[in-house]
């Protein structure tokens, strides 16, 4: 789910990037994925992952480029910063022999459809407290392994 902070700080640089004539687009991917290894029937790994990823495009007639900020967007000068790299980059990219279209949103999208803040927030701990309780309370008739 995309918080007002952040959706804030990404309005404001595409609104920054639209009043210096760029053509330019910002996506944010965020995601929080956990890992369970389960090998005879007990839990060998558990792992948890949290990734953001900033990728800013920019097109100039026949030339493009993009550059990728890993990490949290906190501040006005992360999105700056993407963006003004590839603006950068685009510079010294050489011309297609198209030209690239830039994508086009004509007002922000937030699927959350499926999204269940508790099960969102649910961590490892949990999870291997539950694979533990389905394997004791079925007991050693079944073997489990898998991720």
């Amino acid at each position: 789910m995309l918080d007002t902070h952040t959706r804030d700080i990404l309005t404001r640089v595409m609104d920054e990037a639209r009043r210096k004539g760029l053509q330019a687009s910002l996506l944010l991917h965020r995601e929080r994925s956990h890992l369970l290894r389960i090998g005879n029937s007990s839990v060998s790994l558990n792992t948890t992952e949290t990734l953001s990823r900033l990728k800013a495009r920019v097109v100039d007639g026949r030339k493009e480029a993009t550059h990728t900020y890993l990490g949290e967007v906190l501040s006005l000068t992360d999105a700056r910063r993407a963006l003004t790299t590839a603006v950068r980059k685009v510079r010294a990219a050489p011309k297609r022999d198209f030209e690239p279209l830039l994508e086009r949103v004509d007002e922000p999208v937030t699927q959350v459809d499926q999204y269940d803040p508790a099960l969102a927030e649910l961590d490892g701990t949990s999870k291997t407290a539950g694979y533990a309780r389905i394997m004791r309370e079925i007991g050693p008739s079944v073997t489990y392994s898998g991720a």
